[in-house]
């Protein structure tokens, strides 16, 4: 946090979970705690839509490995065509990496500096990422439908349905 702090960035975390009290007091003194430099926003519910259209990135620093999860937010994210960056996860990389090769900037699992470093560059080279966002966009939003979602949950349901 303090690494990315010293470049003016604005953090927002926004998690269902923030709205018990006890979490969002806890999440308060890690971030006092880790990263006192860094300006965070908590929110516990937000449109979407309205939040992408005032932040300059989407990160997400997911940690934890599943066999199946496509989060929503990643996806929407990628759909209304701001900029990503995205821990690598082999349970999301069809919607990270894709076929036609990178959608997001991607960064090591676990790694808070690469993942400063992979948010550096980005800002670095900001008009091709707000271009390489605009591009996959479209993609995502023919390739990410209802059907593809069914046909994901059936195949993690049945492996062998493939």
């Amino acid at each position: 946090g303090n690494a990315i702090a010293s470049d003016n960035v604005r953090l927002t975390i926004a998690v269902p979970f923030l709205r018990d009290a006890r979490m969002r007091d806890r999440l308060r003194m890690e971030i006092a705690r880790r990263c006192p430099a860094l300006a965070v926003e908590l929110q516990d519910e937000v449109d979407p839509y309205a939040l992408f259209q005032c932040h300059d990135a989407f990160a997400f620093p997911y940690r934890s490995q599943h066999s199946v999860f496509v989060p929503t937010s990643l996806l929407e994210a990628m759909s209304i065509g701001i900029p990503v960056v995205a821990a690598d996860h082999a349970m999301y990389r069809d919607l990270t990496v894709a076929k036609a090769g990178g959608r997001c900037g991607l960064y090591r699992v676990g790694d808070p500096l690469d993942l400063a470093r992979t948010l550096r560059t980005m800002r670095q080279d900001y008009d091709v990422a707000v271009e390489r966002a605009r591009i996959v966009s479209g993609g995502v939003r023919k390739e990410w439908t209802i059907e593809h979602a069914v046909d994901e949950l059936l195949a993690a349901i049945n492996p062998t349905a493939r």
